[in-house]
Parts: C-alpha cells; structure tokens; sequence
C-alpha cells in the first residue's frame, strides 16, 4: 500500500511541476517602453517682421528634439504605427497632435534641404532598443495654444489597431516669447 501512496505522490509532483513550468515558461506579452534618452529641447524659430516700424522678430515655429528608445520587453516582435505626439491641456482635452519626424531619415527637396520624413512602421524584435532622432515641429494653429500645453504624450497604435500612450516629460512651453528684440 505504501507503494501506491509514493506513486500518486511522484505522478501528482509530475503534474503539478509541469504545470508551473508550463506557467514561468510562458511568452511574456508586454507593451513596447519608450524611454526619453537625453531631455527633450525646444528650439524656437524666429522671422523678422516685414515691417519698417516693427523692428522685432515673431515666432513663427518651434521644434521639439528627442531621442527616443523604443524597447520590446515582451517575447514576440511587437509593431509600432502611427507614431505621433498629442499634445493636452489641464483638463486632458486633446489640443493637436502632430506627427513625429526621424531626423535620421531625410529626403532632399532640393540641393542642399533636406526635409526629415515622418516614421513609418516599426517592427522591434523580442528585448531590443531601438535608438531614434526625432523632432515635431509646431506651426500656425498649434503655436497659438503653446500655452495651454499641460502634457505630451507619445502615442502610437500597435499589432491590435489599440493606441498606447506614453507620457513625456514636459518641455517649457510657456517660456518660449512670441516676440523678441
């Protein structure tokens, strides 16, 4: 009799082992971590007015720079489209969005320009960082409410069409005249 207690026991252990196993060994499915590598800078852009009187030039742009790492923690080649920056105010209300640009991938216009072309789809293998330059560039419409900007977020939309969010730390907005001497 004792015999047949250490074999359920020994087929029980089996089983009960396999099955944890099975459980740690399972693919780890986690969402891609975007990591802001140095601070994010703002870089004015600034024309002179065409005006005799008005000696002052006006903001006609701003750009933001970061480097961004796009890193898989996950055990499957994860996807990444639509990359862009939301931009929202106190009372989470999206302001705009706007496209971001990789620096590191331009298309001449002309001899001499070169324009950064937007991020097309991103395949990041399984515990891989990518390295990306970017930059998003804030005309018109969007510099008008510069001032109501109270959070960035890095979206893009993943395998599932499901947009995930990332927030970034804030550049100072606020700090940016629109006019100088």
């Amino acid at each position: 009799m004792e015999w047949l207690w250490g074999s359920l026991i020994g087929v029980g252990a089996t089983l009960l082992g396999t099955v944890v196993g099975w459980f740690l060994s399972k693919p780890k499915n986690k969402n891609i971590k975007i990591i802001l590598n140095t601070p994010s800078k703002l870089s004015p852009q600034m024309m002179f007015s065409d005006s005799g009187s008005d000696k002052k030039r006006h903001l006609t742009g701003i750009s933001l720079y970061m480097d961004l790492v796009f890193y898989n923690p996950s055990d499957n080649v994860k996807l990444m489209r639509n990359i862009r920056t939301e931009f929202f105010d106190d009372k989470k209300t999206l302001l705009f969005s706007v496209d971001i640009k990789n620096l590191e991938n331009t298309t001449t216009i002309f001899p001499g320009i070169n324009l950064p072309k937007e991020i097309d789809a991103i395949n990041i293998a399984p515990h891989v960082g990518d390295l990306y330059k970017c930059s998003v560039a804030l005309f018109r419409e969007d510099l008008e409410k510069k001032d109501l900007i109270a959070g960035v977020f890095i979206v893009f939309d993943d395998e599932n069409n499901k947009a995930i969010k990332h927030k970034i730390p804030l550049p100072d907005f606020k700090g940016v005249k629109p006019y100088q001497d």
